[in-house]
């Protein structure tokens, strides 16, 4: 039963190197300001080569986004009984799972993924996105990160 725990806990350690080896290298940007009922476009890149995107969950937690974000088009709502703990997911696929990418398109160095912003209010965000990849024995990494962007109304952005 030691030797077990052993290789799980080698194997965890491994897993947890190549996901910093991953994060570092990987970049993934996004627009500081976004206008209302503009699409959020995450650009992706420098994946680096032996690794495939293979999925995606964008999300943010229910204190790092503006009132009223819950009436938003595309947006589910992992609800709980302590605000606190109520998580938002966008995306088209309106689960609490991982967005995956078509197996033709996981090759590519490089993606934008676009999420509709229709009815999301006005103001500051701070959302996480978990990126998943394949290595080449289709051991799957996943890798967090934390992107920061504004919403601003449509007179504002004229600015």
């Amino acid at each position: 039963m030691k030797k077990i725990f052993t290789a799980f806990f080698a194997a965890a350690i491994a897993a947890a190197s190549f996901a910093a080896e991953l994060k570092d290298t990987i970049k993934l940007e996004v627009a500081e300001e976004i206008t209302a009922g503009s699409p959020i476009v995450l650009k992706l890149s420098n994946i680096p080569e032996g690794y495939k995107f293979h999925g995606y969950l964008f999300h943010a937690a229910h204190p790092c986004v503006p009132a009223g974000l819950d009436k938003g088009t595309e947006v589910y709502i992992r609800k709980h009984k302590n605000p606190k703990w109520i998580l938002y997911i966008f995306g088209p696929t309106m689960a609490d799972r991982l967005t995956y990418i078509q197996a033709k398109d996981m090759w590519q160095k490089k993606f934008e993924l676009k999420f509709k912003t229709n009815n999301w209010p006005v103001g500051d965000y701070q959302t996480g996105v978990n990126l998943s990849f394949l290595d080449e024995n289709r051991k799957q990494i996943i890798v967090k990160k934390q992107l920061m962007f504004s919403i601003v109304d449509k007179e504002e952005a004229a600015k």
